[in-house]
């Protein structure tokens, strides 16, 4: 029996968020508990801390040419992209189209040009509507522009299914991939930050009524809200044996995925709900012996939210470290997961973590990180949980 079958691993990685366009940057962040600069609208009475992306000239990675209707999040995804074609050494040129397969996560991507759209159309008439930008109206813009940057005709699938898409795009990636529907696959995930997405966030009662300064503390009774984020990490997937045939660097290997869904309020349901999501993950990497040495938790600030995640979390591995990325970057929604992955390459690959960013450690460092657990946990009841480890 062939053992390497079906292996899905990483072989490249690219980022843009607050810390530039650099993953190595933005992991150094996230192990020290630095927060960029804040931006805030002085025009309004009581805005959010966003994390905003910075340092960032589309340009520079993607050229000038047909950049001038594309909306932040499908540069963003773009660039990241590319980093992480070249990351992973794959020539774009010379790679078949026709395998090679795209995956985004995003949630409000096409929410500002739609919302504009509606308001021109019903305020000036539909003459009015410039159909140049009717194509950044849709969620799945940022991916169609990247297929036809790369030239990627396998598939082109976008996941919006909330706080969890990142990882359900990774698991959906990771399906097509073993059923050899393509062999090289971008999954990328991409949110923008703007005064609509800002405005359903208010409504929605994600932001703090009062205090901003306690909002995105992951796991603290004292949070009260989110803290909002944007950018992209993107990640290149192969099949293990076509990584080893063309000599690829592997970064990490994933190993299984898994979504759930809780339809009620009740906590309790959630953390079963939870506990069976993460349970069953580990069941299908044949990792039953739960060892798992780091979870990369979804948790970003929501004390309902974050409750519910760190029940589960305490009676599924009440003695594993815990590390909740959010504190630094925000809640970057369809990019979260891939934020995670990226971070938990990071973590697999430097083999140790400073235990001053893990929400459940005394030691200076936890060294020897091999197999870590990311979770998300969505608004809606569903919970979605991916397992990575050191490929060997």
């Amino acid at each position: 029996m062939n053992q390497n079958k079906d292996r899905i691993v990483v072989t490249g990685m690219g980022t843009v968020s607050a810390y530039g366009v650099d993953d190595k940057a933005l992991w150094s962040a996230i192990q020290d508990g630095v927060l960029p600069p804040m931006q805030i609208n002085l025009d309004q009475k009581e805005v959010p801390r966003v994390v905003r992306v910075n340092q960032f000239e589309a340009a520079e990675f993607l050229g000038k040419k047909g950049l001038q209707f594309m909306q932040p999040s499908s540069l963003y995804l773009s660039v990241a992209s590319v980093l992480a074609l070249n990351d992973a050494a794959v020539d774009i040129e010379s790679v078949q189209s026709d395998r090679l397969g795209i995956v985004v996560s995003t949630n409000y991507s096409g929410l500002k040009m739609s919302s504009q759209f509606d308001k021109t159309s019903i305020t000036e008439g539909p003459k009015f509507v410039s159909p140049m930008q009717a194509p950044n109206s849709i969620v799945n813009s940022p991916a169609s522009y990247l297929a036809i940057r790369i030239q990627s005709r396998a598939f082109n699938t976008t996941i919006a299914s909330g706080f969890c898409a990142g990882l359900d795009a990774l698991g959906y990636a990771v399906s097509m991939l073993k059923k050899k529907n393509a062999d090289t696959v971008v999954v990328g995930g991409t949110e923008e930050w703007n005064d609509e997405i800002e405005w359903y966030y208010e409504n929605a009662g994600l932001l703090p009524k009062k205090d901003f300064e306690k909002s995105g503390k992951a796991f603290h009774t004292e949070s009260e809200g989110i803290m909002p984020g944007e950018g992209s990490a993107a990640v290149v997937l192969e099949r293990y044996e076509d990584a080893i045939k063309r000599g690829a660097t592997i970064l990490g290997e994933l190993v299984s995925w898994y979504s759930c869904f809780t339809s009620t309020e009740s906590s309790e349901s959630r953390i079963r709900g939870s506990i069976r999501c993460m349970d069953t993950v580990i069941q299908n990497g044949h990792e039953y012996n739960k060892n798992i040495d780091l979870i990369i938790s979804g948790a970003n600030g929501l004390p309902k939210q974050d409750s519910i995640e760190l029940n589960a979390l305490n009676k599924s591995f009440p003695n594993t470290l815990i590390l909740s990325i959010k504190n630094t970057i925000g809640e970057t929604s369809g990019a979260a997961g891939l934020f995670q992955l990226v971070s938990s390459i990071h973590a697999i690959r430097n083999k140790k973590i400073a235990s001053h960013a893990l929400l459940n450690s005394s030691s200076n460092k936890l060294n020897d990180i091999r197999t870590i657990l990311l979770t998300g946990n969505d608004l809606s009841g569903g919970t979605s949980s991916v397992l990575v480890k050191e490929s060997i």
